[in-house]
């Protein structure tokens, strides 16, 4: 009988979780539209589709492939602790992955933050990152 009730009790935590991230990731948004409007999306999932700019104290997306600095947001994709050499192995593996999408369209799945990101150098952040891949 317990193992019965955890099976209902995983079944609903999975369908509720399907119902938030239907709810908050169902369309893709520009850069300009989080700008426009920070905090309707502060703290949500969203889906971005922007150019991905990967390099050493720069990784942002914008809506243009080579912009200034504030049309776009600052983009966190490792969060994870880095203080062993297992971290710098995994940090490395996570680096070279984004690198292949430098100075190309993407869509990320994230959560956007409307603090500036990046010690105030944008406008916002893009974290949490869930998932990137090439946009069509």
């Amino acid at each position: 009988m317990r193992y019965f009730g955890k099976i209902i009790s995983a079944v609903a935590l999975l369908a509720s979780a399907g119902c938030v991230s239907s709810r908050d990731v169902g369309q893709s948004l520009s850069i300009d539209e989080l700008r426009a409007h920070p905090s309707k999306f502060d703290g949500r999932a969203v889906v971005v589709v922007a150019y991905a700019n990967i390099e050493f104290e720069g990784d942002v997306l914008c809506d243009e492939p080579s912009v200034p600095r504030r049309p776009c947001i600052w983009l966190t994709y490792n969060e994870e602790p880095y203080e062993t050499e297992q971290d710098l192995v995994r940090y490395d593996a996570v680096e070279e992955k984004w690198r292949a999408f430098h100075g190309k369209r993407v869509l990320v799945r994230g959560t956007f933050t409307r603090y500036p990101g990046n010690y105030g150098l944008y406008p916002g952040e893009l974290n949490h990152i869930t998932g990137v891949e090439l946009a069509p």
